[in-house]
């Protein structure tokens, strides 16, 4: 019998149309639904019997566990019992969107999590209340699903219910991405760019000041210079600035250049840029030059809080030397110097 469609035309009767859907999968059903990436296939993750029917109908090796739908990194970090800062990284800068993340527990085997982007996707997680396994919704091996009509196709007489949501916007699957141990492999590009989700991944630092023309440069290319004899750890380490108030693609304040090549250190490659949510979101720490920029960076992205302090140990702000001598912009330097080999210990 062929699969019930329920067709969604983004009106108020499409909460309804998912409810039912969602009411299915608890019943122990297999629904088929849009994602930003391709058609999933679903089926209740803790019903033993209704995963059984899923790896049937997909005809799928046992030994190749489902990936898991979640409402929220929080949802994933409670359901795979780890807890590990890398993932809860890349979380924070893909999710809800096409990154399937791989992680592995202290006790148990890896399992894929992601939390889709897509209005129906999202939604059907969070009616059914629980994760949802969730493969492409095809055979094995068959071409990935970007229409109802592939579903339809190649399983629509073993599935229940095809929520027709029309073509999905991208025909590329998700990136999926493991993380054990804080260690980062790819292991299927999809939507995200291999290079760029392991750019993602690497330890960021970000400085931050007004324009982006002196004293963040200064600490950036400070403490690179720093972390030039230390090893990474198996982790890179990128180290950025940028600035609440600055213009995209200008160079560093003429006297910072003078004052940092006196320290032999050169700002003349520096390319001004301005800070933004996703900059903010990559950075595993970060250190305003003022108050008044934490409180900024605090504004564009609240829950940044815990990564977000002044670079000065004691709390206090670093002046701007813009509109001073050339001493001034000295003073500055040391006293950014000084304040980086006091935080050390945090970086």
């Amino acid at each position: 019998m062929a699969a019930e469609i329920l067709k969604l035309d983004g009106s108020k009767a499409d909460e309804e149309k998912i409810i039912r859907a969602a009411m299915m999968l608890r019943a122990g059903g297999l629904v088929a639904f849009p994602t930003e990436t391709v058609y999933g296939l679903g089926a209740d993750s803790s019903n033993d019997a209704a995963v059984d029917r899923l790896y049937r109908v997909k005809n799928r090796p046992r030994n190749k566990p489902f990936a898991l739908l979640v409402e929220s990194a929080r949802a994933a970090i409670t359901f795979s019992q780890t807890a590990d800062p890398v993932a809860e990284k890349l979380m924070r800068i893909y999710w809800p969107g096409p990154l399937t993340l791989v992680l592995s527990p202290p006790a148990g085997r890896a399992t894929g999590f992601r939390c889709p982007a897509h209005p129906v996707a999202i939604r059907l997680v969070q009616l059914t209340g629980r994760p949802i396994a969730a493969p492409s919704a095809n055979v094995s091996d068959a071409p990935e699903p970007s229409a109802p009509e592939d579903v339809m196709a190649s399983i629509g007489d073993k599935i229940d219910l095809l929520l027709d949501g029309g073509p999905t916007p991208d025909r590329k699957p998700s990136t999926v991405v493991q993380v054990r141990d804080g260690k980062v492999s790819v292991l299927r590009e999809g939507k995200i760019p291999a290079d760029e989700a392991m750019e993602a991944a690497a330890d960021v630092t970000l400085m931050v000041c007004t324009g982006n023309t002196c004293r963040s440069p200064m600490a950036e290319a400070m403490l690179r210079n720093m972390l030039a004899s230390r090893g990474t750890g198996g982790r890179p380490r990128i180290v950025i600035s940028a600035g609440t108030c600055a213009f995209a693609g200008g160079t560093a304040d003429a006297w910072a250049r003078q004052v940092m090549r006196e320290a032999g250190i050169s700002l003349e490659d520096h390319t001004t840029r301005a800070l933004t949510p996703r900059l903010i979101a990559m950075a595993d720490r970060i250190f305003a030059m003022t108050e008044a920029h934490r409180s900024t960076i605090l504004s564009m992205d609240p829950c940044a809080g815990d990564r977000t302090m002044l670079l000065h140990p004691g709390g206090e702000d670093i002046p701007d030397p813009v509109g001073g001598d050339i001493e001034e912009y000295r003073r500055c330097r040391d006293t950014i110097a000084e304040c980086l080999k006091a935080r050390m210990e945090k970086i």
